[in-house]
């Protein structure tokens, strides 16, 4: 998954002229000629993972060594670190700086929980929210870390609903949106769907400062098989979603919704064909 990490201006004054001395001509020339900046996942030909810093045009300009494989990444919009998280059933997230200055550690996950491969910075930067599954209790959580304090977990709040996948923040910090999948796994399983046939998929308005639930949403009946999982917040805190289909193959469901505050689930009569 390749997400915007930052502009090229903001990347080369973050990166500073130890790393960008470091870089190999081509890559120093490849970051001259871009825009921004991206990071992704990749696998190398010796089938180990890495993160790739990669402009506009897919010039790579920098690799960093994973783990493992990941999923999505988010960068904190105040100190430019930038998190890596792990693909489900997962259990580490890397926290890097481009600078180098925070150097490079592994935040895991606590007992009985995996991360679901996302999640988002509150505006200010002080908290990392990450999407996960508490699997013996069968239901999403989100994990608060604080980015003042070493990333230390200092909490969680419910997701009320199964398999949250994104997570997002609104633009004032307000409220967190999550993304019930509706899809129930366990890690003894790997990554086998166990509930195709009873999916339950939701979204969750969540107040940021205290974890209550203000709006939940809940698929209509004969789309529970249509798996809510990418997150995009909008002008006036419409949040827009995108799902994944987990029936027929011949069915055609529409695939994008939206939502905001106050108001009813919509979905768009889009199709792919």
């Amino acid at each position: 998954m390749r997400s915007p990490l930052v502009d090229r201006r903001s990347f080369v004054k973050a990166a500073g002229a130890a790393f960008l001395a470091g870089l190999q001509p081509q890559a120093a020339l490849a970051l001259s000629r871009a825009d921004a900046v991206y990071a992704t996942g990749i696998r190398k030909p010796d089938r180990s993972f890495a993160l790739a810093l990669m402009s506009e045009a897919g010039d790579f300009i920098a690799e960093i060594d994973l783990p493992d494989r990941i999923h999505g990444l988010a960068a904190s919009p105040v100190t430019g670190q930038v998190v890596a998280f792990a693909r489900r059933p997962g259990t580490f997230v890397l926290v890097f700086s481009p600078d180098g200055s925070g150097g490079r550690f592994i935040i895991h996950a606590v007992a009985d929980r995996h991360f679901y491969g996302h999640g988002a910075f509150s505006p200010d930067g002080r908290f990392l929210y990450a999407s996960e599954n508490d699997f013996e209790n069968r239901s999403g959580v989100i994990g608060i870390y604080d980015g003042h304090d070493g990333f230390v977990r200092v909490g969680e709040y419910p997701t009320y609903g199964i398999g949250p996948h994104d997570l997002a923040v609104s633009p004032d910090g307000r409220y967190l949106v999550a993304a019930n999948g509706g899809i129930e796994t366990h890690p003894d399983f790997g990554r086998t769907k166990l509930n195709l046939d009873h999916m339950e998929p939701s979204l969750a308005l969540i107040n940021a400062a205290s974890g209550a639930l203000v709006e939940k949403h809940a698929l209509p009946a004969d789309l529970s098989q249509l798996s809510t999982r990418h997150l995009a917040i909008g002008e006036a805190g419409r949040v827009w979603f995108a799902c994944q289909y987990e029936g027929p193959r011949n069915a055609l469901p529409p695939l994008v919704g939206r939502f905001a505050p106050g108001e009813a689930l919509s979905l768009p009569n889009c199709r792919m064909r």
